[in-house]
């Protein structure tokens, strides 16, 4: 049994994703009692504030050039390949002079809501450039079933923003200043060596294909929509407590949705496993009995989340409690609402990636769209009820909702057997 599963691609991969998740989830976790006994939740407001703005950058810089060469690459030969990840680049260079060029011109708006000079929106649009290197040179890792590579890659990532973190906040005395210098100077260094790693590989040429371009931009504009909504219903809620509560509430409810979101390490290692022996399953027209076969894979998943949250639910508030600092207390009733969230949140990836497989990112972002708006309305009305509780909830409802709307969705545009047991009786 165990030389079975040793040799079993789909369980290796996920192991070493989960133990890179965990290792590279882990070091920023283990820092939070450093950083909330450094740090006043206005403070770590400020912080949160950057990486709003860094997850909203991500949205127009690089519209999601990763998503298509992960799909693609299961499509194109090697030599197909380097023109495409080129054009990939080139999109994002453009896309990054577009961005600064707008953020700019309304500099003094976007400082007021974010609470944070524009010189560090600056650094989060060119963090967020880099980082979409680092997201294409990971999907082709995770394409190629690299499981090795992606997960060291990601942990020293990691171990060089904790180390930057804690030389910075401790040694240097910079306060919130360190965490977001720390955060940048990681992400653009490991951008440039993404570059240099591509180039290596032999996954770049200079060649302007107007196909590459046309299907680069039919699969990222789409995407803008969805991403957006993404960025909604993760950061917009971190963002509105900014503005109608202010930086110390902000400070709080983002400790508290941290504690929650830690159910995201298993479904995002699982995920990266999952979605290339997927799109290699697909594209190989699997028979009803394969069909079958995924169908249940993903209804075992589901039960194991829906477990798993319940578990974390329960335990979370109690070791949050010895975990933070004195200051940090109120988050503790935050925690399992945002650990059922992201427990929806893991169940959706596994039935948007058929979206994705067929490249109707369209349809997604039309659902997206449509329930990020019900969340920013819901987020206003349960915010006045219940604080930061409420703006909790709306993230409840906002990702159970996306989740069975992509899940509708995608039986329409790739029918799978989901109820496998009607054809098991035939």
């Amino acid at each position: 049994m165990i030389k079975k599963l040793r040799s079993n691609k789909l369980f290796t991969d996920s192991i070493i994703y989960f133990t890179s998740q965990i290792i590279n989830k882990l070091l920023p976790f283990l820092l939070i009692p450093i950083i909330t006994r450094y740090l006043t939740p206005e403070e770590y407001g400020m912080v949160t504030s950057f990486n709003v703005v860094l997850g909203l950058s991500a949205v127009f810089v690089g519209l999601s050039m990763n998503g298509a060469v992960n799909v693609t690459y299961f499509k194109y030969s090697h030599n197909q390949m380097k023109s495409y990840v080129f054009m990939s680049l080139v999109i994002l260079v453009v896309s990054l002079i577009v961005s600064l060029l707008g953020v700019n011109i309304f500099s003094n708006y976007i400082t007021t809501i974010t609470h944070i000079k524009i010189k560090w929106i600056n650094l989060a649009i060119f963090s967020a450039f880099f980082q979409f290197i680092t997201f294409i040179n990971l999907a082709l890792w995770q394409a190629e079933r690299k499981a090795k590579y992606y997960g060291l890659y990601e942990i020293l990532q990691s171990l060089i923003l904790s180390l930057l973190t804690i030389i910075l906040l401790i040694a240097f005395q910079l306060k919130e200043t360190a965490v977001i210098l720390a955060i940048s100077t990681s992400i653009i260094f490991f951008g440039i060596m993404s570059l240099i790693f591509l180039w290596k590989r032999d996954y770049i040429s200079v060649k302007f294909k107007k196909e590459d371009y046309k299907d680069l931009l039919h699969f990222g504009l789409p995407m803008i929509p969805h991403q957006l909504s993404g960025w909604i219903s993760t950061q917009y809620d971190k963002i509105f407590v900014l503005s109608m509560l202010g930086l110390s509430a902000a400070g709080l409810y983002s400790i508290g949705y941290q504690f929650g979101m830690i159910i995201s390490i298993l479904t995002l290692a699982f995920n990266k496993a999952w979605s290339p022996f997927l799109f290699k399953k697909l594209a190989s027209s699997p028979t009803l009995n394969e069909k079958i076969m995924l169908v249940k894979y993903t209804y075992l998943y589901f039960i194991s989340i829906m477990i798993i949250a319940i578990f974390i639910s329960l335990i979370g508030p109690y070791f949050l409690v010895n975990y933070v600092g004195s200051q940090y207390t109120k988050s503790i009733e935050i925690v399992s609402i945002i650990t059922f969230a992201f427990a929806f949140n893991g169940m959706y990836f596994m039935v948007v990636n058929y979206l994705f497989y067929m490249k109707k990112t369209y349809i997604l972002a039309i659902i997206t769209f449509f329930n990020s708006i019900l969340y920013i309305v819901l987020s206003y009305l349960l915010l006045k009820q219940y604080g930061i509780y409420g703006v909790a909830y709306a993230t409840l409802l906002s990702y159970f909702l996306s989740f069975i709307l992509v899940w509708i969705a995608s039986q329409k545009i790739y029918p799978m057997p989901w109820r496998f047991w009607k054809y098991a009786t035939k």
